[in-house]
């Protein structure tokens, strides 16, 4: 679970690429835009957070088992040093977040059911 990452809704990654071409730059330097959501997350925190959604739907507790059967504590590997990628840039030609990791979830969720096909 220690494994950090950060985690940007694709809808935002395609606004962020927008603000991107329809930038009106004449510079052709310092091109380079880092599409990133600006929060890293441990992916047991990832899990921590996707066990509160699914508990929020469907009313039932997940347990977090690693790989080698250990069960972990979030809040331990939250206090870690963490990389931060800037999206100073990005932000500074307009682009905002409009999509959280919950809402992506709870986006998948979504899929999910409405996709499920018995086998």
């Amino acid at each position: 679970g220690t494994p950090q990452r950060d985690f940007i809704h694709g809808n935002d990654v395609c606004q962020a690429i927008l603000k991107i071409i329809y930038h009106d730059s004449k510079r052709q330097e310092n091109n380079i835009y880092h599409i990133s959501s600006g929060v890293t997350l441990t992916l047991l925190e990832i899990a921590e957070i996707l066990k509160e959604v699914y508990f929020s739907r469907y009313k039932q507790n997940l347990p977090i088992v690693t790989p080698d059967k250990v069960i972990c504590n979030a809040e331990t590997l939250s206090k870690m040093e963490k990389y931060q990628i800037s999206n100073k840039r990005i932000r500074e030609i307009g682009f905002e977040l409009q999509y959280d990791l919950r809402t992506g979830m709870n986006e998948l969720f979504d899929y999910l059911e409405g996709n499920y096909v018995k086998i």
